[in-house]
């Protein structure tokens, strides 16, 4: 035997007469002179966040390292009450640093049982038996001592700018050079903001680099400091439309230009089917603030004057392409209803039926703006702010964006402690179709998509709706899936622990669902992107920054980590080639049908955090309206606030009932469950099927008995049937 596990206490000696007294539940092993080494403790194992882990297994790996003496590892829980391996150890080099140990580690272990910090101490603290006195490792002030022993300030110039640049885009202190980007925080839109303040410092980076290497110390290997040179091309006003064009625009418009794709498709799902509301957003704000009108009204016409996309309008047919005209002035109203007198229920299906009557308000699309606002006046300190619009204008966070400005500007009115509006931003959505009418003519990203999207077969779900559901009028319903607090906490540790932006931990669980309920390894979903240029402020521009990426990638087995890993893999792969217009791919293809009916959305609206300053302001609730085209769209957000995981499924009610869309979000809580709780599992093994569904197919859809004639044989029952 080449590992011994004890089930009694011995006293165990070798040939040379070296012994060790080892108790129950001990490990340890021969050597080949003879000798026993001691593994730990079998039973010293924990489980932190999914992971078993054998704490002794991480110390005989310390100790095995040649400037080690003496090394304990312990589990300690922070503030938050989430569990931590902390190392504790004696060397002889005071030059070792964590950094050090923690790559070292990675060549013996796996990553989850790499403590998340390191301790140096003198000497190990006893009990008076002589054994490791656990009580004063607890006492040792971890984050006191990770300053010391974690932190290595950046020391070149490169390393200091973008040190710099993420504790500003990242909202927090110091930055070490070997800090994460995603551990602190990051994701692909503030990614964006990052690559700007590079540019402006005169740092070339690409996003596919920030993703590839994720700390400073890695990145400043990849960039080098260069002339700003290469930047978004600004264009002028009047500059993507022809001289006849522009001759024959009517007075008042300041500017013109062509629609993006994805534009022209909202347009003609919206003309399509007009009584579906498809497009056509509306949002509700229930908020406690002071009410003045008048100086609400003048703070919605300071944002839509900023912003050239509020005042715009669309012309289909009366120019030689279809053309968003930018008008100089708009008016905009600013109506109110009065719902003080009554009680809080009344008020709420007002409210709701203001909703339902605003869907079926269609725009007109040659009329200057394309939203609206309203009000609600629910008492003397409470009221709704809602407004609609159309999708073809503003995306998600661009909503998030005007919603914000529009708050500070109304309360820099009011005369609060609130910085005024920063200059509008210098570009703007036209900027955004000049670049997509460049990407569209790259051979690049032609050559990219076909070979990723070859030989591919359409992602189909079966239905349980019956024919005469197929004929009715589609609409859309919600189903809402119940994400813990406690399990949001777990899968934002996930993505930590596997280091990769939570919103590919999010994404690899709708990818599991989709493969499970098609039951195809190769699957196909859209994932819209956005594509804002990396250019400073570019966050603040309003308009239609999106594009629905198609997500092909092949399920054939793994653990949830290896899943997670693998879809951050490919989004980072993808970096380079997600502008390329998915109207056009459809096009290209020639496939007659969609290439997707599922989409995975993931919408993080941080923006909102600069209002959480703003004394008398408190956000009590949202009602909202959208609707895609899409049969089944899994529509992921995080509280900006609480941080806390929102799922709601957005599904046709042709295509799907609701027992089945009850079971299918059922198919998503177990996905994410064992993500969190069993990460190391293989994903094909783990059933998602309810022990009802487990005992239909096996049970009820499985008793085939029959009774047979007991004086024929079987050649006869055959001839017979």
């Amino acid at each position: 035997l080449n590992r011994l596990e004890l089930t009694k206490e011995r006293f165990i000696s070798n040939p040379f007469g070296v012994g060790r007294l080892y108790r129950t539940g001990d490990k340890a092993r021969y050597l080949p002179n003879g000798e026993i080494e001691y593994l730990g403790r079998i039973d010293n194992q924990v489980k932190i966040r999914g992971f078993r882990i054998e704490l002794g297994e991480i110390e005989a790996v310390l100790n095995s390292h040649p400037q080690v003496q003496q090394a304990v590892v312990i589990v300690r829980e922070d503030i938050a009450n989430n569990k931590r391996l902390v190392a504790y150890l004696v060397t002889d080099d005071e030059s070792l640093n964590n950094n050090q140990l923690r790559e070292y580690l990675k060549q013996k272990l796996p990553e989850y049982m790499i403590p998340s910090a390191f301790i140096f101490l003198g000497n190990l603290p006893l009990t008076p038996n002589g054994k490791i006195d656990s009580k004063a490792l607890n006492a040792i002030d971890v984050q006191s001592s990770e300053l010391k022993t974690n932190f290595v300030a950046p020391i070149t110039l490169e390393e200091e700018l973008i040190a710099q640049i993420w504790s500003k885009v990242l909202g927090v202190g110091e930055v070490g050079i070997y800090d994460n980007f995603f551990e602190l925080g990051g994701d692909s839109l503030l990614s964006v903001q990052v690559l700007a303040l590079a540019k402006k410092s005169g740092l070339r980076l690409s996003l596919q680099q920030l993703f590839q290497h994720q700390t400073i110390h890695e990145l400043v290997k990849e960039i080098h400091q260069s002339e700003l040179s290469l930047s978004t091309v600004k264009t002028a006003p009047l500059s993507l439309i022809s001289s006849e064009e522009r001759q024959s625009l009517p007075n008042g418009i300041e500017d013109a230009y062509p629609l993006t794709k994805l534009q022209l498709g909202m347009l003609f799902h919206s003309e399509y089917a007009p009584s579906t509301a498809v497009y056509h957003d509306v949002f509700s704000y229930y908020l406690q603030a002071p009410l003045t009108i008048q100086l609400l009204h003048s703070s919605i016409k300071e944002i839509v004057a900023r912003h050239p996309v509020l005042r715009t309008s669309i012309s289909l047919t009366q120019f030689p392409q279809p053309l968003q005209l930018v008008h100089s002035q708009v008016s905009i109203d600013l109506p109110i209803d009065d719902l003080s007198s009554l009680p809080l229920d009344e008020q709420e299906k007002i409210i709701a039926t203001w909703i339902e009557q605003e869907k079926q308000n269609p725009f007109v699309w040659e009329k200057a703006p394309l939203l609206r606002f309203r009000i609600h006046q629910r008492s003397s300190d409470t009221f709704n702010i809602s407004f609609s619009c159309h999708h073809a204008i503003l995306d998600g966070w661009s909503v998030a964006t005007l919603m914000t400005e529009l708050l500070q500007q109304y309360f820099f009115l009011l005369g609060h402690k609130v910085s005024p509006l920063e200059t509008a931003p210098s570009l703007t959505f036209r900027d955004y179709v000049a670049l997509e009418q460049e990407t569209l003519q790259s051979q690049r990203h032609q050559k990219y998509w076909q070979e990723k999207l070859a030989d591919l077969t359409v992602t189909k779900l079966s239905s349980s709706t019956s024919p005469q559901q197929h004929k009715s009028v589609k609409q859309v319903k919600i189903q809402e899936v119940e994400i813990s607090a406690s399990l949001s906490a777990e899968l934002r540790q996930l993505a930590r622990k596997v280091v990769v932006p939570l919103k590919s931990v999010l994404l690899a669980a709708h990818l599991r669902v989709i493969s499970f309920l098609s039951n195809q390894a190769d699957i196909i979903t859209g994932v819209p992107t956005h594509g804002r240029p990396a250019e400073e402020n570019s966050e603040r521009i309003l308009g239609l920054f999106l594009n629905t990426m198609p997500w092909r990638m092949h399920l054939n087995g793994g653990t949830w980590i290896e899943l997670i890993a693998q879809t951050f893999e490919q989004e980072r792969e993808s970096l380079p080639f997600q502008q390329y217009p998915l109207a056009q791919l459809q096009q290209e293809l020639g496939l007659g049908q969609p290439l997707f009916k599922t989409i995975f959305n993931y919408v993080n609206f941080h923006v909102y955090k600069r209002l959480s300053g703003i004394d008398n302001l408190k956000l009590l609730g949202v009602q909202f309206f959208e609707q895609t085209n899409f049969a089944l769209a899994a529509q992921f957000s995080v509280n900006p606030v609480t941080s806390e995981i929102f799922l709601i499924l957005n599904y046709a009610t042709d295509q799907f009932s609701s027992e089945q869309m009850k079971r299918i979000s059922d198919y998503y809580s177990a996905v994410l469950m064992a993500m969190a709780t069993q990460p190391e599992e293989h994903y094909e093994q783990v059933s998602l099927l309810t022990e009802a569904e487990r005992h239909q197919l096996l049970v009820e859809w499985n008793q085939t008995e029959s009774e047979y004639p007991k004086d024929k044989c079987i050649h006869q029952l055959f001839e017979k049937q």
